[in-house]
């Protein structure tokens, strides 16, 4: 916190000495041009756990969204509540992938930029984020001082679904072997989905059975995930998945050519993947 009050006298030093000040622009109404301004929600998370929510919509504004490396603006953005919501910051350097029209950001150790001079003691690591397919919603999540910032925004001001984007389905599971025999486990099997807005998500499940044979007693976690997000689906992908028991590698259920997709706003869940020799799917609704 107390770097925090030492970063807001330094940016008034800064804004004193400064001769020009940048008008904030309104915002982008062609989703499609290569700088698109977004109204959303910017949250940070301390080291505690404690939560802290910008009051307002917040600019943002991505720069040369049509090429590899793109710019960030944020408008006087605040990460805690004794920040200052007075500058304006410029972060560059920001890694941009198009995969299935969805434009997925990355960066890390970005340094940014108050007016013209860089500001290293408050530089970003570990971003990630998504420009939706249409355009038209941004999500970003970086860390910086201590904080893990959290935007969501969309260029209509009509804010995305944010976090928490953990969600819990319940559902079939069943199995085709290589011979093609059928099984499906009578229980209802639960599947929960862990940080769904990023592009690196967690799957849960809950004590499945792949096959008759195969006892219901443990669960079973499995990470890296890939998530690509458009307006009301995310497409989950992956392959050589390791998932975890008891926080333990169980590399003999490796699991192969996984997808599936979260649809209808959140509320469905679908995913197929391999393993040992049988072809897995799962179907769930949200958990009521």
């Amino acid at each position: 916190m107390k770097k925090l009050f030492v970063f807001a006298l330094t940016l008034i030093s800064l804004f004193t000495m400064s001769c020009d000040k940048a008008e904030t622009p309104t915002p982008e109404t062609t989703p499609d041009s290569s700088e698109i301004t977004f109204l959303g929600r910017l949250q940070s998370i301390d080291s505690k756990g404690a939560t802290f929510t910008q009051e307002g919509q917040v600019k943002f504004k991505v720069i040369n969204n049509g090429t590899d490396n793109v710019t960030l603006l944020m408008y006087k953005p605040q990460f805690a509540a004794a920040m200052p919501a007075m500058f304006d910051m410029e972060v560059g350097g920001i890694s941009r992938k198009v995969v299935e029209s969805i434009s997925n950001l990355s960066g890390t150790d970005l340094i940014p930029k108050i007016g013209i001079k860089p500001y290293p003691t408050y530089k970003m690591t570990d971003l990630k984020g998504t420009i939706s397919a249409n355009g038209e919603n941004l999500v970003v999540e970086f860390k910086c001082v201590g904080y893990t910032a959290t935007y969501v925004g969309s260029i209509s001001g009509n804010i995305p679904d944010p976090k928490p984007t953990d969600k819990t389905f319940a559902g079939t599971l069943s199995s085709v072997s290589a011979t093609g025999e059928v099984f499906t486990q009578k229980e209802v099997v639960e599947f929960k989905v862990i940080n769904i807005a990023t592009d690196s998500t967690t799957l849960w499940m809950y004590k499945p059975k792949f096959t008759d044979k195969m006892p219901a007693m443990f669960d079973m976690k499995v990470p890296g995930i890939i998530s690509a997000h458009s307006d009301a689906t995310t497409t989950l992908s992956g392959t050589d998945l390791i998932p975890y028991v008891n926080n333990k590698p169980f590399s003999q259920f490796i699991m192969t050519a996984l997808k599936g997709s979260i649809s209808d706003n959140g509320t469905k869940l679908s995913i197929e993947f391999k393993c040992m020799g049988s072809t897995i799917t799962y179907v769930g609704e949200i958990k009521k």
